[in-house]
């Protein structure tokens, strides 16, 4: 429980977060009150309209003679080497390509990639879009979606969307969790993407979607992310109840 009493207040998105942040000086101090109170951007009265955007196009498959593909792409620096990152492009496009005749490629580039092969490789396949709308926008009329390694991933998946996640994580360690003598991703771990090392997994896990008419497996999220979920749509509540005890706003 939250002691609303106290003045000084530290919000987070879940108790997990705090064991990262804890400094064990100031964080730690105990008239500083934690409050999980999860993301407003993950609750249910932010993303009501839309997933019933992202439901709505999705259901539009039958009569629809194009798939719509959206890749969450990262660029090269301190977490992929240019090589791998021409070497994700490359094989992302290849096997698309080869695994699905009829399709618009989406690509949403991180903030920071801005010089890309994508850029390049543009001119040789008129299907694939540089677009900078907002994840979860773009994710409203996406069949399927493919990170290389990102918090998107999340986004799509509490939109209904699959999302394949292609990124080796015993190849690029960094920021990755070490667990029973090899690494994987938080994603993973939290159950909302499926996982790709290699273009062999790739092809194998977005033809696994094209039989399924690429619906979303109830393949079951982490307690963790669950639990986040939840407080996400109680954020409010928690928030007016610290203001109100305080009097800043009215009961």
């Amino acid at each position: 429980l939250v002691d609303t009493r106290k003045k000084n207040f530290l919000l987070m998105g879940h108790p997990g977060d705090f064991s990262i942040l804890n400094e064990e000086k100031e964080l730690a101090n105990p008239n500083l009150e934690k409050v999980f109170m999860g993301h407003p951007k993950y609750s249910s009265k932010w993303l009501n309209i839309l997933q019933d955007k992202a439901k709505k196009f999705r259901s539009s498959l039958p009569t629809r003679k194009t798939i719509n593909i959206l890749v969450i792409s990262r660029g090269y620096g301190s977490y992929l080497d240019e090589m791998s990152h021409n070497n994700l492009v490359e094989t992302t496009i290849k096997t698309i390509h080869e695994s699905i005749p009829n399709y618009n490629l989406f690509v949403k580039k991180h903030p920071r990639e801005t010089s890309s092969y994508w850029d390049y490789i543009l001119k040789d396949y008129p299907s694939i879009q540089i677009v900078n709308d907002h994840i979860l926008e773009l994710a409203t009329k996406t069949d399927f979606v493919i990170s290389f390694w990102g918090s998107g991933s999340m986004d799509c998946y509490l939109l209904g969307v699959p999302v394949i996640e292609y990124w080796d994580p015993i190849k690029n360690k960094k920021q990755q969790i070490f667990e029973k003598g090899s690494y994987t991703t938080i994603y993973r771990k939290l159950g909302i993407v499926f996982s790709s090392n290699n273009e062999k997994d790739l092809r194998t896990n977005i033809l696994k979607l094209v039989e399924k008419g690429f619906k979303l497996d109830s393949q079951g999220s982490h307690r963790y992310f669950n639990d986040l979920i939840f407080r996400s749509n109680n954020w409010d509540k928690t928030f007016s109840e610290i203001l109100s005890t305080h009097k800043l706003i009215g009961n």
